[in-house]
């Protein structure tokens, strides 16, 4: 009867191979909440802001071509001859153009002036500018123009302002004031209407002030 070496058994599991641990499961994070993708905007809401938009630009277009044609720009022009008096130029005659537009502080605006008369004498002169200002502003500026005629051509001026005459043509006023000069009797007008302002220094012509006023305009305004 054999027996069994109990130390040759246990030698035999002690060479057996021990199994390596087995991991723990890799750990699940559940997954967070899955935010929406942001709705795109209906496309007839976009196209109804468009037509808002492009209505609005076709009413401020017809707008402003309504506005062009019924208030067009004043077109101020310098005629060659008024009431059949020529225009004196040339020389002197020019610079006493630009001289009366600043003494009279309307530089910066459309402006045209003129010096009219024959035989190198003057019988009027005009001012006309697409600066529209009340009748009531006339006589600030007549005084200016008067005082710059009275170095220019040498003359004393006197303008009596409590005798001015004032005439409504339509959708112009006229108003004119007598001016004494040192040899000759002259005056001193201005047009008003809703573009533009002028004023019409008369030395000595004939005929009417407010008429040769109304001419002037006619011829100067377009």
């Amino acid at each position: 009867m054999s027996q069994k070496n109990p130390g040759q058994g246990a030698g035999l599991w002690a060479q057996a191979p021990v199994p390596p641990p087995i991991p723990p499961p890799p750990s699940r994070t559940p997954p967070g909440p899955s935010v929406p993708a942001a709705a795109a905007p209906p496309r007839r809401r976009a196209g109804l802001a468009w037509a808002i938009v492009l209505g609005a630009i076709g009413v401020l277009l017809v707008g402003v071509l309504i506005g062009y044609f019924a208030f067009p720009p004043p077109g101020l022009r310098l005629p060659g001859t008024v009431a059949g008096v020529p225009r004196l130029s040339g020389g002197r005659w020019d610079g006493m153009t630009g001289e009366m537009i600043g003494a009279a502080g309307l530089s910066g605006h459309e402006n045209v002036a003129g010096v009219y008369g024959t035989g190198g004498k003057v019988g009027f002169a005009f001012l006309g500018s697409d600066a529209p200002s009340a009748p009531s502003e006339n006589s600030a500026t007549i005084a200016l123009l008067a005082q710059y005629f009275e170095v220019a051509l040498g003359s004393t001026f006197n303008v009596d302002l409590t005798q001015t005459v004032t005439v409504r043509r339509g959708d112009v006023t006229y108003q004119c004031t007598p001016m004494g000069l040192s040899s000759v009797t002259g005056s001193a007008c201005a047009w008003n209407d809703s573009r533009t302002t002028g004023f019409v220094m008369s030395f000595g012509a004939s005929g009417n002030a407010i008429d040769l006023t109304a001419a002037v305009r006619n011829a100067a305004v377009g």
